[in-house]
């Protein structure tokens, strides 16, 4: 066994580890040695709808947008990479000329809200650059659910 995990909570400044006891007697089981103790803030993580939305319509409209202004077919994923390194971008001086380059950060660590602020900013993108209008997810359903009267 190389690693063992649990889950717990802050009080007060006090670290409360669930099951304690289940955790001390896991330890039991690594061998002596240094190890790493890692105390991370859980947030929640996106939804499978949230990456359907991101994915189907959002990436969608780009690769749209992408090919009417060019004529060439991208992939999804290479969209996700142009739009993380426009929407989600870091600048990185270069040491010695201080030239400034644009790297696209990840969006896997983002919490659902700094999703959903990434979501806005590449729709204010795709808006901006291909004039196309990116519903946002709660529009989706009026546009499908729509009756006549």
């Amino acid at each position: 066994m190389k690693e063992v995990q649990t889950y717990g909570h802050i009080q007060n400044g006090i670290l409360k580890i669930h099951g304690r006891d289940k955790f001390n007697e896991a330890l039991h089981f690594l061998t002596d040695g240094r190890v790493i103790v890692k105390v991370e803030k859980l947030y929640k993580k996106r939804s499978q709808e949230e990456n359907k939305y991101y994915w189907g319509v959002v990436i969608n409209e780009f690769c749209r947008g992408y090919k009417d202004m060019t004529s060439e077919d991208i992939t999804p994923e290479t969209a996700h990479e142009l739009l993380k390194q426009k929407c989600n971008g870091k600048d990185v001086p270069h040491p010695e000329t201080g030239e400034i380059l644009t790297v696209g950060r990840t969006t896997t660590e983002l919490t659902t809200i700094q999703f959903i602020e990434y979501w806005d900013r590449c729709r204010d993108w795709i808006q901006d650059w291909f004039g196309i209008y990116v519903p946002a997810p709660n529009e989706q359903m009026e546009i499908f659910n729509t009756k006549e009267a």
